[in-house]
């Protein structure tokens, strides 16, 4: 009799692989910032420079354009001066022996005609609205100033002048020892603070000085 074959076994069932956790994308350090180059400071411009120089404050008005002015006024002061720039016998100045009269700004003038080639500097406004203060006091005040009329401190005091003389061409100034100086990187104005003036109403005038050789 045959014998029964026995059964097959079946192959095991192979364990199946474990499914492989997908790999963390690695976080990226965040960009270092670069720091921000500080901003280059616009270059001055050569009349700003020019205006603004310490060299300027002691620069002299010509004495032909100081002559005709004084011929029509008469002036009893020069507010702004040195010993050796005064084109007055009497003046304020950084220089003078007497302390009283260096600085010209905290103290009275004390003439009833008076001229004033002020410094060009920061300061210019400062002159102008002392300028403008002294002239309420009942006194003539004549200011050769730069013709700035951007500046705050032109619309603020120069325009309250009784007489602005906008001068056409542009003036030479001298240096304390007499030399021309370069001639003034703007064009100039007379500005006329006078009760006399007020009276007529304020005035703009187109001034034309007549000796070329004294102005560019």
């Amino acid at each position: 009799m045959p014998t029964a074959k026995k059964p097959a076994k079946k192959p095991a069932a192979k364990p199946k692989a474990k499914a492989k956790a997908p790999a963390k994308a690695k976080a990226k350090a965040p960009a270092k910032s670069k720091a921000k180059a500080a901003p280059k400071k616009a270059e001055k411009s050569p009349a700003w420079k020019a205006i603004h120089s310490s060299e300027n404050d002691t620069w002299r008005t010509p004495k032909p354009l100081f002559d005709r002015l004084d011929r029509e006024f008469g002036f009893g002061l020069d507010a702004a001066a040195l010993k050796h720039t005064a084109l007055v016998d009497k003046y304020f100045g950084p220089d003078h022996s007497d302390a009283s009269r260096q600085d010209a700004l905290s103290v009275d003038w004390d003439a009833d005609v008076v001229y004033c080639n002020p410094p060009y500097g920061r300061k210019v406004g400062d002159w102008v609205k002392k300028g403008y203060e002294e002239s309420l006091k009942g006194k003539t005040v004549v200011m050769l100033v730069m013709a700035c009329t951007d500046t705050i401190w032109w619309h603020d005091w120069a325009w309250k002048a009784d007489q602005i003389r906008l001068m056409k061409g542009r003036v030479p100034f001298r240096r304390e020892d007499g030399s021309k100086a370069s001639s003034a990187p703007k064009g100039s104005a007379i500005l006329v603070f006078s009760p006399k003036f007020a009276k007529k109403g304020k005035q703009y005038i187109s001034w034309v000085f007549d000796r070329y050789d004294d102005v560019d």
